[in-house]
């Protein structure tokens, strides 16, 4: 049987498809270098890949899939609203080293979050994402066989709903040129307990917890912002009805407990 041969593809298709490419080149799996988006999933993926020593290792792929796009900087247009890209852990049962890029990516969450945070914790939260250089790492020099520190670029999480991770390692709300208001000192409250039992007044779980995530004190408060990131505040809001902080009526309605 005679191949069949493909046919001609129509002038203005054509145009329309070339018009969208260029030779520009790009380093990385992704031409985006600072973007906020949501996070809308983690898809994992057991596969085998060449490891740094040339060898066939089992590793876990992780596909991060990203919405609501709003890109700061990209080497090429990008006018999509969607991205994703894809991590690997090369040993799941143990935590990642900050000298490969997911170990960077797993350190930058943490350094927000605190210790302990479990991987889907940040589905469904607006993520800052930057690509940093001046990571190192080590590695065996093919042609010496010596052991070199070498640099590398990576995607660093910057903000997670707007907190960022401050130099002295502890949360805090954004600053100006992280995507975010810039805002004084944070106020010490003795008892957050009844800061979160104003904001849950008069509202459903739903709009509490949205208070509490526009609140700049409940988001310098890493326990409590860490907690609210696990479930959407469920654990939260759970934990406040157990303690008597607050109510709930008939209706849903959330109140202090006076």
């Amino acid at each position: 049987m005679a191949q069949q041969q493909p046919l001609p593809m129509d002038p203005a298709l054509k145009a329309a498809l070339l018009g969208t490419m260029t030779y520009d080149t790009k380093e990385g799996q992704s031409p985006l270098r600072w973007f906020i988006g949501t996070l809308a999933d983690i898809e994992p993926l057991q596969k085998q890949r060449l490891n740094f020593q040339k060898v066939m290792a089992n590793v876990l792929e992780l596909k991060y899939m990203f919405t609501d796009l709003e890109v700061k900087e990209s080497i090429t247009p990008y006018p999509w609203a969607t991205a994703e890209f894809t991590m690997y852990n090369n040993n799941p049962s143990e935590a990642p080293s900050p000298t490969n890029a997911y170990g960077v990516w797993a350190k930058s969450i943490g350094d927000i979050l605190g210790a302990g945070t479990a991987v889907p914790a940040v589905i469904g939260h607006k993520l800052e994402v930057r690509w940093t250089e001046g990571h190192l790492t080590r590695r065996q020099n093919e042609t010496t066989k010596e052991w070199e520190d070498q640099v590398f670029t990576a995607y660093e999480v910057i903000s997670i709903d707007g907190v960022v991770k401050s130099v002295e390692g502890e949360s805090r709300p954004p600053t100006s040129g992280s995507g975010g208001t810039a805002v004084a000192s944070a106020v010490v409250v003795a008892n957050v307990d009844l800061l979160l039992g104003d904001l849950a007044e008069g509202k459903t779980q739903e709009e509490f917890i949205q208070a509490c995530v526009a609140d700049d004190i409940i988001k310098n408060n890493q326990p409590v912002f860490s907690l609210i990131l696990t479930d959407n505040g469920i654990t939260l809001t759970g934990n406040l009805l157990a303690s008597g902080v607050i109510t709930r009526d008939e209706a849903g309605i959330l109140h202090k407990n006076n």
